[in-house]
């Protein structure tokens, strides 16, 4: 049982309202979920919604956000963009142009002198702050880099190999560029500022997983940070409904054997590290992963992997076996679990 305060907002004048939520474990049913109101008020309308580690909450009608008191994500019951900064979609071709005329700046300078890397990176500051706006900004991310077709169960509407391009121009820029960029796409992840309720709100899901520095685990800060940012992916991955989930299978089903297998791996990386987390804690197995959200929601998005994998047939069984799980006496902590379940 987790005991916490989540904070409320009421679309109406009132002050905010502090709520007390018990939140059960990921295992139990989720009818047990409860929120208990800290104030003396009269009984408020109840309306029904769900977080990124499966567990339902009840919140007032009035609200129309709340922070998930486990992964800290503020969730908009109600579209929220004008907070988000304003700018149009982005392509390809306008992230080479801005680009180009950086680095013409830069020639420019070298052809008087030596630039240092200060210099340098106040050159790129136009396509630092264009990727602010672009991956801090739902509005703008989701609908960059369209491919010219409307987003269906069949196809995102995302030009993926821009996206691919994308990466591979900004990943060649100086540092405070790619800070920029990750940076927002951490704020965009812990408020998308909209609700996530159809295929065409998800689109920015894409592109994000498409990022190759979350592969990349050079030093303990840096898987921290990247594990932090899947977390809040695959969290809200995991909790969509089933229509955006079967565009998703249809939409990974496209991906050729070496993209479907990068994901694979991506996920693969996450839950390994989850686990190897669990078996260093305290606590005894299985206790020490069966409450961990975060893996549950990679399994979650492995399964969405597995299904469009059936699909097109791209990558052996083999692929989704994680060889962590053979460190844990996997059998045997199910037969406890169920034990305990009745």
């Amino acid at each position: 049982m987790i005991d916490c305060t989540s904070t409320f907002e009421s679309s109406s004048s009132s002050p905010i309202t502090k709520a007390r939520i018990r939140l059960t474990e990921p295992s139990t049913s989720l009818s047990n979920t409860t929120l208990m109101a800290d104030t003396t008020s009269a009984p408020l309308s109840l309306a029904d919604g769900e977080m990124a580690y499966d567990n339902e909450l009840r919140y007032p009608q009035a609200v129309w956000r709340f922070r998930c008191p486990v992964c800290d994500t503020i969730n908009d019951l109600k579209p929220r963009l004008r907070s988000q900064k304003t700018q149009s979609p982005i392509s390809l071709r306008q992230l080479k142009r801005i680009v180009y005329e950086c680095r013409l700046k830069e020639k420019a300078k070298k052809v008087k002198g030596t630039v240092d890397e200060k210099e340098r990176e106040r050159l790129y500051e136009p396509v630092e702050r264009l990727v602010d706006v672009l991956f801090g900004s739902w509005i703008c991310l989701n609908q960059s880099f369209g491919n010219g077709k409307e987003t269906t169960l069949q196809d995102s509407g995302v030009a993926m190999e821009d996206v691919r391009d994308a990466y591979s121009i900004l990943l060649n820029l100086p540092v405070n560029v790619i800070r920029a960029m990750m940076t927002a796409t951490d704020r965009l992840l812990k408020r998308p500022c909209v609700p996530l309720s159809r295929p065409s709100d998800i689109k920015f899901f894409l592109m994000i997983l498409e990022n190759p520095l979350l592969t990349q685990h050079n030093f303990p800060a840096e898987t921290k940070y990247h594990h932090s940012l899947l977390k809040r992916v695959f969290g809200m991955l995991s909790c969509l409904d089933n229509t955006c989930h079967q565009a998703l299978v249809n939409w990974f089903a496209k991906s050729n054997t070496t993209q479907l297998s990068t994901l694979v791996n991506l996920v693969q990386a996450f839950v390994s590290h989850r686990i190897t987390r669990a078996r260093r804690s305290k606590l005894e197995m299985p206790a020490a992963y069966e409450s961990d959200w975060k893996i549950a929601s990679a399994a979650r998005v492995m399964a969405l992997l597995f299904r469009a994998n059936h699909k097109s047939k791209n990558l052996a069984l083999c692929e989704f076996y994680n060889t962590m799980v053979d460190y844990i006496h996997l059998m045997g902590d199910y037969g406890s679990w169920q034990s305990r379940s009745g």
